[in-house]
């Protein structure tokens, strides 16, 4: 799932409810994790879109977590790492 939500981030800030399982988007402030009502997520729209610096630091900020953490090559790198640890 995560690697569906990382193929969307590339330089989009997004809205994610508490229930998604992926709490690194607001750990590094790429998005919002919201409550999964409707109102929980109007609000996390409604805050992206009226703050421009906030959106385009956010921006900026999920370019760099799928980079640093999501591309395949890292994703490897890691399945590697854990499959090493174990032997």
């Amino acid at each position: 799932m995560r690697q569906s939500y990382c193929q969307t981030l590339w330089e989009v800030p997004i809205v994610i409810t508490s229930t998604s399982g992926f709490p690194e988007i607001e750990k590094e402030k790429a998005g919002y994790v919201v409550t999964p009502t409707s109102e929980g997520i109007t609000k996390g729209i409604e805050r992206i879109l009226n703050d421009t610096d906030g959106y385009n630091a956010i921006c900026k900020n999920a370019r760099t977590m799928v980079l640093r953490n999501y591309l395949w090559d890292k994703v490897g790198e890691k399945m590697e790492n854990a499959l090493l640890s174990m032997i």
